[in-house]
């Protein structure tokens, strides 16, 4: 056998076995894609549901108390009274606004906080005794309202802690302008929501630029803060739910191989999924871009799940690729094997008859070996096919069921609430015409 003819059975090799490498590397490619983009979906989805529930219940509690006769009252008086009698009515007004504020917390409610329109601190429910201290420089959030007496909403970073805060303008009866105040929730809330109801481990990273880096081991911050796995740049928000040895040691070792796609997708601030495979697992890390009041990326929320489905795909593509060399590896010994004899055939002409017989037993033979081959694999490949149906149909069904769900969820906390408000005497015409309006808003 010739040179040429060896050089050209090895290119025919190579290019089959380049056909298949090339083909389940794209069809891998979108299924994985979009599984990571039903990740992503499905994180964006519970975020948007819980954040639309604390936004609710921001506002009714705002409602709640703008309509307290006593909290206007002694709001508006604060206002132009003396140091001395400020604190007496800080005082007054912390103890009357104790059963709402405990109840809120119930909720999620981390700061229940008033400011006059200068935005010195009056009240601050979470932390009663540290008042009068000027947040001008501090909290947007507080200068705008103040400025402009509209709402905001958004995340907003304070001295030491941040959150997803609520701030409303306050009038009195009059329509006179009193003030602000706040009805904020932490990260913490998200990631225990997330992590206990949703079952999506989550973290809550930080910009470690917004905030003086002074203040991470205060003892009087609300909130933990520890430097991430994920990035360089980012805090993690430590609870009880977040170890340093889980979040940060094992994070970082199992992240190693992705840091550099991390850290491309953050610096484009855009919302994006990638996986990991480590030890036998395949773990899909999911990063949602948080903003702040000016539209500024500074945090994300970050969700691990384990997925089954992109395990089976990069098995299954290693499956095929393995078949398909071997099989044409196959193939080619049989046309080399057939290229030998050919080429004897000058040399003996006795033993040509003979291996013309053989030739043709072989040609016959190798015709049913293929033809078997080739069905079985396409039995294999419509099985592969069937298979990866079902468990899209069943990740599709699984996240819709997670939708409904939260909507219920939500709905159950409404009416539980009643009768902690009916208690508490809260319960008029206005407070029953909001109750129906949201539920049949949640419906």
């Amino acid at each position: 056998m010739n040179k040429k003819t060896i050089s050209i059975i090895l290119f025919v090799f190579i290019f089959i076995n380049a056909i298949f490498y090339k083909i389940t590397d794209i069809n891998s490619t979108q299924r994985i894609q979009a599984n990571l983009e039903q990740s992503l979906q499905k994180l964006k989805t519970h975020y948007e549901i819980l954040l639309s529930v604390q936004n609710t219940a921001a506002l009714t509690l705002y409602d709640s108390t703008t309509k307290d006769k006593v909290f206007i009252d002694i709001f508006s008086k604060a206002r132009d009274s003396s140091k001395e009698q400020q604190k007496v009515l800080r005082d007054k007004l912390q103890a009357h606004l104790k059963g709402k504020y405990r109840r809120a917390k119930m909720k999620g409610v981390l700061q229940y906080h008033f400011v006059f329109p200068d935005n010195i601190v009056f009240l601050r429910m979470h932390k009663p005794s540290k008042f009068g201290d000027d947040l001008t420089d501090v909290r947007d959030d507080f200068r705008v309202v103040n400025k402009t007496k509209k709402p905001i909403r958004g995340f907003t970073q304070g001295r030491t802690a941040h959150g997803f805060r609520n701030t409303f303008p306050v009038f009195d009866f009059d329509g006179k302008h009193l003030g602000a105040m706040e009805v904020s929730f932490s990260s913490d809330s998200f990631q225990q929501h997330l992590t206990q109801v949703s079952h999506i481990h989550t973290h809550f990273l930080v910009d470690k630029h917004i905030f003086d880096t002074k203040a991470w081991s205060r003892d009087d911050m609300v909130l933990r803060y520890q430097q991430s796995a994920e990035h360089k740049d980012y805090m993690i928000t430590m609870t009880n739910q977040h170890t340093k040895k889980r979040c940060i040691v094992e994070n970082g070792k199992r992240l190693q191989s992705i840091k550099d796609d991390i850290a491309a997708g953050i610096e484009k601030a855009v919302e994006f999924s990638t996986f990991v495979k480590h030890e036998e697992d395949v773990v899909v890390v999911s990063f949602l871009p948080i903003q702040n009041i000016q539209n500024k990326t500074v945090a994300w929320l970050v969700s691990y799940e384990k997925s089954e489905f992109i395990k089976y795909t990069l098995n299954t593509q290693q499956n095929v690729r393995i078949f398909a060399f071997l099989f044409t590896l196959i193939i080619v010994y049989f046309v080399f094997r057939q290229q030998q004899l050919l080429s004897n055939e000058k040399n003996l002409s006795d033993e040509l008859k003979k291996s013309n017989s053989k030739l043709e037993k072989s040609n016959e033979n190798l015709e049913q070996k293929i033809e078997q081959a080739l069905n079985e694999n396409i039995k294999q490949l419509e099985t592969l096919q069937q298979q990866s149906k079902l468990a899209s149909m069943g990740e599709m069904i699984g996240a819709i069921a997670h939708q409904w769900r939260q909507p219920l969820n939500e709905v159950s906390i409404s009416i539980q609430n009643t009768k902690y408000d009916f208690k508490n005497g809260e319960i008029d015409e206005a407070y029953i015409k909001t109750f129906i309006d949201q539920n049949k808003k949640v419906i």
